[in-house]
């Protein structure tokens, strides 16, 4: 009966350990996203250059870009690069 004993308390024991251990890296994985939104979030401008058709802050990985007028413009897509050229004076800056 001792030996059932002391083999159950060691299998909780570890048990726990081991849950712990998960605990803390769920813990850690919430802060660490939590702090690249907060990056994210201080390095968007707030009043930047937004694109024109659908109105999205500039992101530094976009590639997509025309010239009119003599402003660039920057897209989030080859979609929105699209509709722009196609009718550049209706997303004019007010």
């Amino acid at each position: 009966m001792k030996q059932i004993f002391l083999f159950s308390a060691l299998a909780l024991t570890f048990a726990a350990c081991g849950n712990s251990n998960k605990t803390e890296e769920k813990a850690t994985a919430a802060e660490t996203k939590t702090s690249e939104m907060a990056a994210t979030a201080a390095a968007a401008p707030a009043n930047g250059p937004k694109d024109p058709v659908c109105e999205m802050d500039k992101k530094a990985d976009w590639d997509q870009y025309t010239v009119y007028g003599g402003d660039t413009t920057w897209f989030c897509s080859p979609h929105c690069k699209e509709t722009f050229d196609k009718d550049p004076a209706k997303f004019a800056k007010k």
